[in-house]
């Protein structure tokens, strides 16, 4: 089901000169509401709303494809996507589309830098806390958590290592019929960044991208300004912790105030430490900035599962990268050198 989006104008910034002296450049704003289970946004500075439609229909059309792709739950007829692969695990390796490769190479590759912190094959453990969660959602008098002996059991199937990939034959294999990926803690931030690569093809160099949390700066707003990312305290404020000023610049934002669960009044959220089997509790939201939305998409997964120390250590290996910490107690950490993007 494809979704509905409105055109909204947001503000007259300005009037350029030359061949547009007399064409107002706006910026336009819509929101697609049904891809990635999530809102996505984009903003695009353009002469007018027909311009700018037909960007935000190419927009929603490439997100609709990696929507589909990417999928664990829902099979779309002439589609292989995760969920087929899923559901053959144990059966016969499956003819997957080339993005599919690339995002489980990205993963797998991501992985051993990121000591195994960020497992797109825990997908048998993190459905069980799922569905624990659904039902802790629907009835939260009768929330539980899941034992330790039922986690232990499914992560017997949760080897990154069996993930058989043939980049080759464009082909994606699960050996044992238990296993199961979960790309839920890649998958959108590589999206963006895709999408934002196909929109630079097709010409389109200033824009914005806010796919719930995820977010892609491409170029500059008018007169070479940045643009402007409000970072949120996770204590539901409404406060900022603090803007960051980006061009062609990703950031992304990993927390537990928004997806979790209550059981005896502790909180339980859906970010998964591999190496526990529960919930990372070392911080409230971690947020990368990063030039690709990938990669930030993924650091900020490891960051948050990660001690502090280790986490400074890993955004190390990677150039133009930035990271800020917001800890259990709502402390707030910053990596060195990000003042030149901060706006407090």
């Amino acid at each position: 089901m494809k979704s509905k989006f409105t055109l909204t104008a947001i503000c007259l910034v300005m009037l350029l000169t030359g061949c547009n002296f007399f064409s107002p450049l706006r910026l336009y704003e819509t929101s697609f509401l049904l891809l990635f289970n999530t809102k996505i946004t984009i903003m695009h500075y353009t002469y007018s709303a027909e311009d700018f439609r037909a960007f935000a229909e190419l927009a929603h059309n490439k997100f609709e494809n990696y929507h589909r792709l990417f999928n664990i739950h829902t099979s779309y007829d002439g589609v292989n996507n995760i969920k087929t692969v899923n559901s053959n695990a144990g059966i016969s390796e499956i003819i997957v589309d080339d993005a599919i490769i690339d995002l489980l190479v990205f993963a797998k590759e991501k992985y051993e830098i990121a000591s195994g912190t960020v497992n797109i094959a825990l997908g048998p453990v993190l459905t069980i806390w799922r569905s624990y969660r659904e039902a802790g959602l629907r009835d939260p008098e009768s929330a539980r958590i899941p034992s330790v002996e039922q986690l232990q059991a499914a992560h017997e199937y949760s080897s990154i290592c069996n993930v058989l990939i043939d980049e080759e034959r464009r082909t994606v294999f699960l050996p044992y019929e238990n296993m199961s990926l979960d790309v839920g803690s890649v998958a959108k931030g590589f999206a963006v960044q895709r999408v934002a690569e196909g929109l630079k093809a097709e010409g389109y160099d200033s824009f914005l991208i806010n796919a719930g949390g995820d977010v892609k700066a491409v170029g500059t707003k008018i007169r070479n300004t940045p643009w402007n990312i409000g970072v949120a305290n996770p204590n539901l404020s409404g406060e900022l912790i603090a803007t960051l000023q980006i061009a062609d610049m990703s950031t992304a934002t990993s927390g537990d105030y928004q997806q979790y669960f209550t059981v005896n009044n502790q909180r339980h959220n859906h970010i998964i430490d591999p190496g526990t089997l529960f919930p990372a509790l070392n911080f409230r939201s971690v947020t990368v900035i990063n030039e690709n939305a990938g990669i930030a998409d993924f650091l900020s997964t490891a960051l948050f599962v990660m001690s502090y120390e280790d986490g400074k250590k890993l955004i190390e290996n990677f150039e133009n990268t930035y990271a800020i910490w917001v800890d259990a107690q709502f402390n707030v950490q910053f990596s060195e050198r990000i003042d030149h993007i901060l706006r407090y």
